[in-house]
């Protein structure tokens, strides 16, 4: 059992425009070794092993609207699979709470051959988990193919509504047996 990571990119700026269009708008990428098609697009599709856990995290394109203090922030809120699928099972929706390292000081110049200080803090990533679950005792070489959708609702500024809400689009995952 692997853990595989899914990072979405969000054209914020696009959609609060009143554009609907995934493909120009949704860019997904996986580690190239699960890649079975659409790397960068709104349609990845990956393969994962049984019993894998995926996990998608939800980024926006651009972090801060241009000429304004307001940032956007996209949080994956539901997911649908087609046809009641049980390939991907236990949703889960997680606060990602962990610490990143940053730059001590805001604004430090970079000096050629002078080390610039680092310290940890606390960060959020935000991120939904599946467990990957062929149904049955599946043989060696089994692979099923799944689309699910996943609704995203989109926040900008400093308001607790979402400025989108349930944004969608369709991408696959195929779960194999090894």
């Amino acid at each position: 059992m692997a853990t595989q990571d899914v990072m979405i990119i969000v054209d914020c700026e696009s959609i609060l425009k009143g554009v609907r269009d995934p493909a120009s708008q949704i860019f997904m990428f996986a580690d190239p070794s699960i890649v079975l098609d659409g790397q960068g697009t709104d349609e990845l599709s990956i393969q994962v092993n049984n019993q894998d856990i995926i996990r998608w995290f939800v980024f926006p394109k651009v972090m801060q609207v241009q000429g304004s203090e307001d940032t956007y922030a996209v949080l994956a809120v539901g997911n649908y699979a087609w046809d009641q699928s049980t390939l991907l099972k236990e949703w889960t929706a997680y606060q990602g709470n962990g610490s990143i390292w940053t730059y001590q000081s805001d604004g430090v110049p970079l000096t050629q051959g002078q080390d610039v200080t680092a310290k940890r803090v606390t960060d959020y990533k935000p991120y939904i988990q599946a467990n990957a679950a062929l149904p049955g005792r599946p043989d060696p070489g089994t692979k099923q193919r799944e689309a699910y959708y996943f609704y995203l609702n989109i926040y900008k500024g400093n308001g607790n509504a979402p400025a989108v809400k349930d944004y969608s689009w369709d991408p696959y995952v195929t779960v194999y047996q090894p």
